[in-house]
């Protein structure tokens, strides 16, 4: 049991599902358990008719790793359906929890300069922008590289990589026109954006786990500041060396340019989200749902509330492929919910605050909250519409 919940915890589930998924192990197993799962802990209770114990964990924020989900809720629907005992389970899950994830820093890196270059087209941006989003994800992605391996650096890893993202778009600026540095440099953050962190502390503070919720929120609001305050440093070193940029417009680009690019970041997810090469077509058809389920929902709700409607086909689809394709939902969820969180929204009201306009941010946070209750709403009355019936 306390295996499996360390490996659950390491790959990113929330807290609700991961209490759920013990829960419903702990109920197999004939145990009477229970738990309670945070950020960067997990605790275990178990009891029986003389006596009992409780058990913590200490854990880490773990990153999503689809593959390895995918493996570990085959080995519980093993445990689950009496063909698997519980000390081959155990070392089962060891193994899954020991083995490196299929790609490395080098992949993770160039799968962030083919996030940032689509999110620089998404945002408005031209070829220039583009081509300046992809070198700074390309930067950031190597700096988390060596955050990876070198804890000091991984403690300040946000405000660094947010003064690079801004000082390499200021000297670009300088030397390249029209150009629109504030575009390059949000899309080469994005994949540091913590949108997705932010949609998980949402959906578990309305599942009533306050505790990892509130801790989460804390977290990614903390992101946000940290990359608010690098980027407004780098800034301000840049128009030191450099001088202030000159202001001007992207060159648009045609419409067709920007589906593609949407299909190279749906494919790069593969390398964010750690899964599979033969996930590819689950993470591609989880973009698809989601991207068209929010531009119908935005043509008939608005850009907020639309993105309930996205949010309803992502849950959906995946509580779909968890029923009748055994699959975890997260591998349809958490891929298409990345395309439509407010990261973005968000990473402009805390620069628009840095900046001083107090209006204008405050106007920011309200639609990133709003965004987020949408998202999460979508997520649970997919689960009533069409229950997974599967915790993970």
């Amino acid at each position: 049991m306390l295996r499996a919940g360390e490996a659950l915890h390491a790959v990113g589930m929330p807290a609700h599902r991961l209490e759920a998924a013990l829960g419903e192990l702990a109920a197999t197993l004939d145990l009477r358990a229970q738990f309670f799962s945070t950020p960067t802990a997990l605790f275990a209770s178990f009891a029986d008719q003389s006596a009992g114990r409780t058990c913590l964990l200490r854990v880490e924020p773990g990153d999503a790793a689809l593959e390895k989900l995918t493996r570990l809720e085959r080995i519980l629907e093993r445990v689950r359906q009496g063909k698997l005992e519980p000390h081959g389970a155990a070392r089962a899950v060891a193994a899954i929890a020991a083995a490196p994830l299929r790609f490395g820093q080098r992949a993770l890196a160039l799968s962030n300069a083919a996030i940032a270059a689509p999110s620089a087209l998404l945002l408005g941006g031209g070829w220039r922008e583009l081509s300046l989003a992809a070198m700074i994800g390309l930067a950031v992605g190597a700096l988390s590289g060596l955050g990876a391996s070198w804890p000091a650096l991984a403690r300040v890893l946000y405000p660094m990589a947010g003064a690079a993202a801004a000082l390499i778009a200021g000297w670009a600026a300088a030397h390249s026109q029209p150009l629109v540095p504030g575009i390059a440099t949000l899309a080469g953050l994005i994949a540091l954006v913590p949108g997705l962190t932010l949609t998980r502390a949402v959906a578990e503070l309305a599942a009533r786990h306050l505790v990892s919720g509130a801790a989460r929120l804390a977290g990614a609001l903390l992101v946000f500041l940290t990359l608010g305050f690098g980027v407004a440093l780098g800034t301000t070193v840049a128009t030191a060396l450099f001088g202030p940029a000159a202001a001007s417009a992207p060159v648009a680009l045609a419409t067709w340019l920007i589906w593609q690019g949407l299909l190279l970041a749906v494919l790069a997810l593969v390398v964010q989200f750690q899964a599979h090469p033969q996930q590819a077509g689950w993470i591609l058809i989880a973009g698809v749902v989601a991207v068209f389920g929010l531009r119908l929902g935005g043509a008939a709700l608005g850009p907020e509330l639309g993105a309930f409607a996205g949010a309803l086909a992502v849950g959906l689809a995946g509580n779909a492929a968890a029923r009748w394709r055994r699959l975890p939902a997260s591998l349809l969820q958490m891929p298409g919910l990345i395309l439509l969180v407010p990261g973005s929204i968000g990473f402009e009201s805390v620069r628009a605050l840095v900046a001083h306009d107090t209006l204008s941010g405050i106007q920011a946070a309200f639609s990133v909250g709003m965004v987020s209750i949408s998202l999460v709403t979508g997520l649970l009355v997919a689960n009533v519409l069409l229950p997974s019936r599967r915790p993970v």
